[in-house]
């Protein structure tokens, strides 16, 4: 019963449709010659916009199934409207005129930072700067990374080679140590702070440190004595 009750309704509503006309649902009369003008000048294209029909009819048209009877009427000129525009309304235009601008300024932007010193100051600025415990702990890798270079260096047979060589030319007189070695920085570094360079001078210098503590202590007893000497003297006057 509610079915047929339903389908009763809906045919009185598409009966209701074909009576009426196009020209009925214009919103005033005035406008039936525009909206006739507008149809025979879009028979030849063949297409519509939607923004151009809408503007004949009242909203509650456009958003009831009246509408279907300008859309058969427009199938039955030949002419196909297109699709709803489902974005921004036409008040928006400026909006979007704005927007497109400020997208053509971004872009702009973007192509100038192709500019390879400022992607440099750019992709800097996004670094973290070192911290003090940060600055040592790089400087300790610095010179860990040094001494591993130099260790695997020094395992290379020919590189013993080459130092027996220039031990060789330095004793015949041939190489000068000073083009070697930078004899100031290296005074600096071992001879200046008594740091033993080989074993050899490590005992002599344990050797020339227990001498002169020797003398110095021989030097303090011949002064404690010559001190007794006089106060000797001078209760004997």
């Amino acid at each position: 019963m509610i079915k047929e009750k339903k389908q009763a309704k809906n045919n009185k509503k598409t009966s209701n449709l074909k009576k009426k006309s196009v020209l009925e649902l214009i919103r005033k009369d005035k406008y039936i010659p525009q909206f006739k003008l507008l149809i025979e000048e879009t028979k030849k294209i063949g297409k519509i916009s939607f923004t151009k029909i809408k503007r004949f009819f009242t909203p509650e048209v456009i958003d009831s199934p009246e509408f279907d009877i300008v859309l058969n009427h427009l199938k039955a000129q030949g002419i196909i409207l297109k699709k709803r525009n489902r974005g921004p309304n036409n008040s928006n235009s400026s909006l979007l005129k704005k927007q497109k601008k400020l997208a053509k300024k971004l872009l702009k932007g973007e192509a100038r930072t192709s500019d390879p010193v400022r992607m440099y100051l750019k992709e800097m600025g996004s670094v973290d700067l070192l911290t003090r415990q940060g600055e040592v702990d790089l400087s300790i890798k610095i010179e860990e990374g040094k001494k591993r270079i130099l260790d695997s260096i020094f395992e290379f047979p020919f590189v013993y080679e080459y130092f027996s060589l220039l031990k060789k030319k330095i004793i015949d007189n041939e190489v000068f140590l000073r083009h070697v070695i930078d004899l100031e920085n290296f005074y600096r570094k071992f001879i200046n702070k008594k740091i033993p360079i080989s074993f050899e001078d490590a005992s002599l210098n344990e050797e020339t440190n227990e001498n002169i503590k020797n003398e110095s202590e021989n030097i303090d007893d011949e002064d404690i004595i010559e001190e007794k000497n006089e106060k000797k003297k001078i209760k004997i006057k």
